[in-house]
């Protein structure tokens, strides 16, 4: 297997990034990006090199291209006009609709990139269409059949998406998840984030406790399940 992130995240993908309003989402894909562009380790982690697809529809574009420059800079680049990153803001992006899908496929086809980021779910969920909502299933569907296609115009890249969960789930405490259903722990449609959201903000609660974790992360097909007592 390919990875664009060395044992965390398989080239051919789509990958989720999750946190409530506000937790640097966006500074998390900004760094990513950079180290892609760049060929630099992510966290300690080897990266696959190349062009990088920033699809924007949530972040001022100043404020985006700040925090890009300044990850640049850190790994000694003047600004990030000078890797191979193409931002493609504000463009009205939106699941579902074919023209706008369209459009963001000629510019995949044309770029190939390694990495495209897409951020974020909740700005890119189409409005004023039946059917088509936060919590329906018929835009899970719609996200699927496009994410698909752009993975089939550039097989060999990686999607990451960057999606919303609820602020109360941060301050919720170990036994709070233990009781709680998966439909109450996220903010959006349980079957594209629910497993993230919950997982995710369950470890970081364990390593809150006077415990050590090691979390080996491996490409699976399916979610495994994680009883109390293996907790």
């Amino acid at each position: 297997m390919d990875w664009l992130i060395d044992d965390w995240c398989p080239l051919g993908h789509r990958t989720i990034v999750v946190a409530p309003e506000g937790g640097c989402k966006t500074t998390f894909s900004s760094y990513l990006a950079v180290c892609i562009a760049s060929g630099s380790p992510f966290l300690g982690q080897d990266t696959m090199p190349g062009p990088v697809l920033i699809v924007d529809e949530e972040t001022p574009k100043s404020s985006l291209e700040d925090q890009l420059n300044r990850f640049s800079q850190g790994i000694g680049v003047g600004d990030y006009s000078q890797l191979s990153i193409t931002v493609y803001h504000m463009e009205g992006f939106r699941f579902g609709r074919k023209s706008e899908l369209n459009k963001l496929l000629d510019v995949v086809r044309a770029l190939q990139p390694t990495l495209i980021t897409m951020d974020s779910l909740i700005a890119m969920i189409p409005g004023g269409r039946q059917g088509f909502g936060e919590t329906n299933s018929e835009t899970g569907i719609a996200m699927r059949d496009d994410l698909n296609q752009i993975l089939n115009a550039c097989p060999n890249c990686n999607i990451l998406l960057a999606a919303h969960c609820g602020k109360p789930l941060a301050e919720w405490s170990v036994e709070q998840f233990d009781k709680a259903e998966m439909q109450t722990l996220v903010r959006g449609h349980g079957a594209l984030v629910g497993e993230v959201c919950d997982t995710g903000f369950a470890l970081k609660k364990l390593n809150e406790r006077p415990l050590q974790f090691a979390i080996i992360t491996k490409a699976r097909r399916a979610a495994v399940e994680m009883s109390s007592k293996v907790v």
